[in-house]
């Protein structure tokens, strides 16, 4: 299982995390035992979602606060058990990992104060109220559950050589896509 980044100032999951949990649904009758189980490693599946904050931010395993399960999450902690019972849902999960954005510094660390994006940059991103951060690597680093993505894709192909303050539009499976650099880091960790 790959690791996600953990940044140790996040002690509970808020708006903006990536949460990482295990789940696993069964019958009421099994609830207990599920519970008990999510702690360790008999468990059905292990999945990954981001809170976003505004409803236009809303995709595949991005969730708005107003969904049963991130406000389940909300507030959690990693290690927590969470049970999410509604009319169409009942499961339990237990938090494995909880990740945020790192700040956006005036002048990023290593960059040597050019900004520019390269292989191997931290990008952080902004597309409305919504900010996100990836980091370019080589295709066969990329990990969507580490949020490295592969140089070869169009979004990465669109940012490569921008640099800080600039628009860039990229065709997305949904349409095309704005967003603006909001810091890079060459280095790819945050000073």
């Amino acid at each position: 299982m790959t690791e996600l980044a953990v940044d140790t100032l996040v002690k509970v999951v808020e708006i903006g995390s990536t949460v990482r949990y295990r789940s696993a649904r069964a019958p009421e009758e099994r609830r207990s035992a599920i519970v008990a189980q999510l702690a360790g490693a008999d468990v059905e599946s292990e999945h990954e979602v981001t809170i976003v904050a505004s409803p236009r931010d809303v995709g595949l395993y991005r969730l708005t606060p107003r969904s049963p399960l991130a406000a389940a999450l909300l507030g959690h902690q990693v290690g927590d058990v969470v049970e999410v019972v509604g009319e169409q849902v009942r499961a339990a999960f237990v938090v494995t990992g909880i990740s945020t954005p790192p700040a956006v510094p005036a002048e990023p660390a290593g960059s040597g104060g050019d900004g520019v994006v390269r292989v191997g940059s931290l990008v952080r991103v902004r597309d409305g109220e919504l900010e996100e951060w990836w980091r370019i690597v080589p295709s066969h680093e990329a990990d969507a559950m580490r949020r490295c993505i592969s140089e070869e894709t169009p979004f990465a192909r669109a940012l490569l050589g921008h640099q800080v303050g600039d628009e860039v539009r990229t065709q997305a499976p949904g349409g095309r896509w704005t967003v603006t650099i909001l810091g890079v880091d060459s280095e790819g960790v945050w000073g």
